[in-house]
């Protein structure tokens, strides 16, 4: 269940911040050009930084998730183990039958 909540509420919001960090950069840094405060190569150079720092940021993101899902496998195939060897009837109360 966890696996999923972080699929569907948590990868979204992540990708929306890497956007809003983009739109962001851009606003703020193109209010600076029009005021004369930094060049447009300044503002420029400052939004393609932050669009290059969202890959490394992704890629994280992409090994948790990565490590949940294993996780969760490893969880799951070791329950079935785990019941595998517990719901197997004991040798001595096994019914037999009688040959004819």
């Amino acid at each position: 269940m966890y696996t999923l909540l972080m699929r569907m509420v948590w990868f979204p919001t992540i990708e929306s911040a890497f956007a809003l960090a983009v739109a962001t950069t851009l606003a703020w840094s193109g209010w600076l050009a029009l005021h004369h405060d930094i060049t447009i190569g300044a503002a420029t150079t400052v939004t393609l930084y932050v669009v290059q720092i969202n890959d490394p940021i992704d890629r994280i993101v992409s090994w948790l998730d990565e490590l949940q899902v294993g996780q969760t496998s490893w969880r799951a195939s070791w329950a079935c183990r785990r019941c595998a060897t517990t719901a197997r009837p004991k040798a001595s109360s096994r019914k037999t039958r009688p040959s004819p």
